[in-house]
């Protein structure tokens, strides 16, 4: 038996009192960006586990670069791509002389 009382003696009608039970049963809803960095986490490890040698996984990034170049053709925005790239390379560039790699 629950250590609550019945919704009816809460105060508020049945109904709402069932659809707050039902609302509070629900699993969270989940987040675009935690779902996505999930994937790609998962996917790093998938290639990985293929790839054990590290000088290997270039060939993988460039295929999900090839991917996304697509898209943004798709999108009319290949100007941006090139930009992303070119933010990318200094990103890399920088990580490597500061030892973070």
């Amino acid at each position: 038996m629950s250590k609550y009382k019945k919704p009816s003696t809460w105060g508020m009608p049945d109904s709402m009192a069932e659809s707050l039970g039902k609302a509070m049963e629900q699993k969270p809803k989940s987040n675009p960006l935690v779902d996505l960095m999930t994937s790609l986490s998962q996917a790093a490890e998938e290639i990985a586990d293929l790839e054990p040698d590290p000088t290997d996984w270039a060939g993988w990034i460039s295929y999900v670069l090839d991917e996304l170049q697509l898209q943004a053709a798709n999108d009319f925005k290949p100007a941006a791509f090139e930009s992303m790239l070119l933010s990318l390379k200094t990103s890399l560039e920088s990580r490597i002389e500061n030892g973070k790699w």
